[in-house]
């Protein structure tokens, strides 16, 4: 089954590029406007109601199972897998799983309300290193929201050699994981 042309917009579907699912909230605007479709526009569908509760109730269920579905298509790669699933990945394939273990990295997370973070950044560096206290692990930021162009100019211009600008948090987190494990 390719393509959600023939599905509820409440389903799970897959096609060329993975699997897809409707938020809770897409699954539960669909279910109220059917609602209203059936019982006319000015029915209550508020979820202080008992009707919103019921939409709601269904919605969550039908959440629920696409992501049921999404767990079990993600269970057939080795890069998605996890638990139970990977374990089969990596039995049928004849490989031994190796171990999980915990990793730390050490974080310092600087801000005062109304300032921009990166110049928190820059001043914290600044600050550390007035004290002697040498800053030695790399930081990995991640900017979003508002003034995030002029912090990531910020932390551009400051140029210290231990900040490492990244666009995504995966990307953070992949960097990050990447450094602790060094």
């Amino acid at each position: 089954m390719s393509g959600s042309s023939q599905l509820s917009p409440t389903a799970a579907y897959v096609d060329a590029t993975g699997i897809h699912a409707p938020t809770f909230t897409d699954i539960q605007a669909f279910l109220v406007s059917q609602y209203q479709a059936i019982y006319g526009a000015d029915i209550e569908t508020d979820p202080s109601t008992q009707d919103g509760q019921l939409i709601g109730i269904f919605a969550l269920a039908m959440s629920d199972v696409n992501a049921a579905c999404v767990a079990v298509y993600n269970s057939f790669s080795p890069s998605t897998a996890q638990g139970i699933g990977l374990s089969s990945m990596v039995k049928i394939n004849g490989l031994t799983r190796r171990v999980p273990s915990n990793s730390t990295a050490p974080m310092l997370i600087v801000g005062v309300t109304g300032t921009v973070i990166a110049n928190g950044i820059v001043q914290a560096l600044a600050l550390l290193e007035e004290k002697g206290e040498a800053v030695t692990k790399p930081l990995v930021v991640r900017l979003d929201g508002n003034n995030a162009e002029l912090g990531r100019q910020i932390l551009t211009d400051a140029n210290h050699p231990l900040v490492e600008q990244v666009d995504t948090m995966d990307g953070a987190a992949d960097r990050a994981a990447e450094l602790a494990n060094k």
